[in-house]
């Protein structure tokens, strides 16, 4: 797992981005690009928090998931612009993991 950062956001890769070129073809490649069930983890006060994923093809199937210091909060689809939100945090200082969508 490597995390690319890019003048438009960041990449988490399932696979070590710094040493693809050890995993050759797209059939390795294609997938590890994918975030399905990638979770990120942040502190921060903020009583909001906002992302956005590569659109889905069945936004049934893509809900985002957040726990706030290891409580299970809430999950939301993510829209068809790609983006999710969640909104009214607790006040304060937390550690936040977001959760992406397993599918494909």
């Amino acid at each position: 797992m490597e995390v690319v950062h890019g003048p438009d956001g960041s990449r988490p890769w399932r696979l070590p981005y710094s040493r693809i070129g050890l995993f050759p073809t797209e059939a390795l490649r294609g997938p590890a690009a994918m975030c399905a069930g990638v979770r990120i983890v942040f502190g921060t006060d903020s009583t909001t928090v906002a992302g956005q994923v590569p659109t889905p093809v069945d936004v049934a199937l893509s809900p985002v998931d957040l726990v706030v210091d290891g409580e299970p909060i809430m999950s939301t689809p993510v829209g068809s612009d790609g983006w999710f939100r969640f909104s009214g945090l607790p006040a304060g200082r937390k550690t936040v993991e977001v959760w992406l969508p397993q599918y494909g």
